[in-house]
This record gives C-alpha cells, structure tokens and sequence, in this order.
C-alpha cells in the first residue's frame, strides 16, 4: 500500500510539473507569436489617426478642386486669318445659348458695367495657347464665344453640365473645335 500511494504521489507530481512546463512553453511560443503579428495598440492609433487626417486633405482638395475647370484656348496660326480673336467664356442657358447672336456677344465684350454672366474674356493671338481656369457655374452650362472676323457657323461652343475638369477648345481658320490632345 505504502508503494502504491508513491507511485500516486509521483503520478501525481509527475503530472502537475509536466503540465506547468507545458503552459509555460505554451505560453511563451503563443505570446510569442502574437508579439511579431500584433502591434501596439498606441502604434495602431497613431496609424489610424494619420489615415484619417490624409483622407481627411484628400476629400477637401477633391472638393475644392471641383469648383474650378480648366480650360486650354490654342489658337491655330491661321486662326482668324493671322489676327487676334476675342474669347468669351460666360454662364448660360441652352435656350439663350441658342437663340443669341453674333452682335449680342460682341457688346457683352465692352459693356459697361460687365454682364454679370461673363466668367472670362481675353484676346488670343494666333499660334497662342492660354489656359484659364473659371469656376464652374451650378445652374447653369459654359458658353464659349470665338469672335472672328468672318465667324463660321462654329464660332461658339456650348459646355453642358456635367463639367470636366479639363477642356481643350482649338481655334481654326474661323471656327472653334474640341480636341482631345494637346
């Protein structure tokens, strides 16, 4: 009897220090591993703070951004027959964009005080390329106006809402055309 209460004893105790060492080593291998995948909570903050103070800039200089579009003018060499063309960029209607003429645009040129509706007007020489940048009108669409001194039926061009951010009108002999390259 006295044997079999060691060899209990020693089961017993044979089984309490193998699973100390295995909870041990378990423990260990286990911390471990979590110690190379997880960071530190402090580190995930800062990350995530970071992350959303760059998409934070991004949405608002997307936004900003949206309220302007860009516009090329390159004026051929033989655009107007070598003379200077006035360009008139301002916010219509399609209606009034359709039933204006050439004499109505031409005043709105030197009218004093300015129509309220010009966004912009300069004067291109031929084989000159300026880009403007208007903001975009919100009821309305972007007329542009070539006044040449013999304008063809192309003479103006109407931007209909929805906007791009980038236009390249060309302006030939006596007409203004949308082209897609530089």
């Amino acid at each position: 009897m006295y044997c079999i209460g060691i060899v209990r004893n020693l089961r017993m105790s044979f089984q309490r220090s193998f699973q100390r060492s295995f909870q041990r080593s378990f423990q260990r291998s286990f911390q471990r591993s979590f110690q190379t995948k997880l960071p530190d909570v402090k580190e995930n903050q800062t990350r995530n703070k970071k992350a959303l103070l760059l998409l934070c800039l991004c949405s608002f200089m997307v936004a900003a951004g949206c309220r302007h579009m860009t516009l090329t003018l390159k004026a051929d060499y033989n655009a107007n027959r070598g003379l200077p063309v006035y360009v008139l960029v301002r916010s219509v209607n399609e209606k009034a964009f359709l039933t204006e003429s050439y004499q109505d645009i031409s005043t709105m040129i030197f009218k004093d005080p300015p129509d309220p509706s010009v966004l912009h007007y300069q004067v291109l020489l031929p084989g000159q390329k300026q880009k403007i940048k208007i903001e975009k009108p919100k009821n309305a669409s972007v007329g542009v106006y070539g006044l040449f001194t013999e304008p063809d039926e192309e003479w103006k061009m109407l931007l209909p809402q929805p906007f791009r951010y980038r236009y390249l009108l060309t302006l030939e002999r006596n007409r203004m055309v949308e082209t897609t390259h530089d």
